[in-house]
């Protein structure tokens, strides 16, 4: 296999993007960068220079949609989903270059090169009942962590021996009966139209109200141009604070663990 640089990774992730964007037009569908690329479009019209990834977000019934019909529309690229993969570990979706492997510290079985595709689910109309409700998905969540992490010479050596002792206590669970029930959890609750949304399948889940996501505009980000929620300053300052200013130097470095990325 031939390695992958940081510079192609990019422009590979910003392929499929493109791919993604196109479906989106065609289908009637809408999404938005979330996340850090959110944050890279506004700040740096691209991605931060020490990210490496793509994140973008749907309204749970254009998730489901660009779920059941993307497959086959791009035939280098293949979006995987527990509903779609018996053996896929992540709670959300990913769209892979299937021509790539991506070797991820977090994941038991490695795809392609991709970019993450989170829901955006229904909550309450109370501020309480949400927050209750996120903080009910904490512990199911660190249970699946566990369950997926791996072992990496890259670790300290006591967050090593404390991953793999979780590991062992939790043998009995399985992670597919558990991702599976997780995201059902997360369907069946919440109110339709809902005063308050979030991406609940995420690590890190805010509380976002609904009516961010009424308007979408169209924004450069590396010379390309792709969807942003209109009310994006909300959204990022409520992850990042004030977001415009540059963090320390000395935090200035990938929050993800890759172990190498490849032409197969």
């Amino acid at each position: 296999m031939v390695s992958i640089g940081v510079s192609e990774l990019r422009k590979i992730q910003l392929d499929i993007l493109s791919a993604v964007h196109n479906y989106c037009e065609v289908n009637n569908l809408r999404y938005s960068l979330a996340f850090g690329s959110l944050l890279g479009a506004v700040r740096h019209k691209g991605f931060i220079p020490w990210d490496d990834d793509i994140d973008i977000v749907l309204m749970r019934d254009d998730y489901d949609k660009l779920v059941e019909g993307f497959n086959g529309f791009d035939k280098r690229y293949r979006l995987y989903e527990p509903s779609l993969d018996d053996d896929y570990n992540f709670r959300y979706a990913k769209i892979s270059d299937e021509r790539t492997l991506l070797e991820e510290v977090c994941s038991l079985r490695n795809v392609g090169i991709n970019i993450d595709v989170f829901p955006i689910d229904n909550l309450f109309d109370s501020e309480s009942d949400s927050l209750s409700f996120i903080k009910s998905l904490k512990s199911r969540k660190l249970i699946m962590r566990f369950k997926i992490l791996k072992d990496s010479y890259k670790m300290k050596w006591y967050k090593r021996i404390f991953l793999q002792i979780g590991k062992v206590c939790l043998l009995p669970i399985s992670l597919r009966k558990e991702t599976l029930n997780f995201i059902e959890k997360v369907k069946r609750s919440g109110d339709c139209d809902s005063i308050y949304v979030a991406s609940l399948l995420c690590n890190d889940t805010k509380l976002l109200k609904r009516s961010l996501f009424d308007d979408y505009i169209l924004v450069e980000f590396e010379n390309r141009n792709f969807y942003i929620i209109k009310k994006y300053d909300e959204w990022l300052s409520l992850e990042y604070g004030n977001y415009m200013q540059l963090p320390p130097e000395n935090k200035r470095i990938s929050p993800h663990t890759l172990n190498g990325a490849y032409w197969k």
